[in-house]
């Protein structure tokens, strides 16, 4: 089989912007971007802020369990941990059941937030979705679920 030249570089820098990979990346960094803008005023990073909705929707979860909502590494766990409990928004307290487990709980602060906050996020994903149909948007989220399943399918 003869070898194929390599394609020009303006090839395979427009090969790259039509990567799926590239392009979630590229959406992920713009939501990130905007996000981050919109929560700075309240002192809120993005990192805090998905550790927040994991507990808005479950409180009061072991540090394992947080990670893997989070689909993060516990280690990057315990440094947002120590922040956001210095900042007054968790508790963390030893499981009564399991001395060994910590439980992360929202405080008074922390849970009040909620209201802020969540409009917050709507917001930016209203802006990312405008001009899209009902069922562009739905198709997005099906095909993204499918994505991220199967790249984590061997994960679990």
């Amino acid at each position: 089989m003869p070898k194929r030249s390599p394609p020009p570089s303006d090839a395979i820098h427009a090969e790259l912007e039509e990567s799926i990979g590239y392009m979630v990346r590229n959406a992920h960094r713009a939501y990130d971007r905007a996000l981050s803008e919109r929560l700075a005023e309240h002192g809120i990073l993005t990192g805090q802020w998905s550790l927040l909705r994991v507990l808005w929707h479950e409180d009061n979860l072991s540090q394992i369990e947080v990670a893997k909502r989070m689909r993060i590494e516990r280690a990057s766990l315990t440094i947002m941990l120590n922040t956001v409990e210095k900042a007054g928004l968790i508790t963390r307290q030893v499981d009564r059941l399991d001395r060994r487990k910590q439980l992360i709980s929202l405080t008074k602060k922390g849970r009040a937030l909620q209201t802020v906050l969540i409009p917050i996020g709507m917001s930016v994903n209203d802006d990312a979705l405008n001009g899209l149909s009902a069922r562009q948007i739905s198709s997005l989220r099906a095909l993204l679920k499918g994505v991220i399943g199967n790249l984590e399918r061997d994960r679990d």
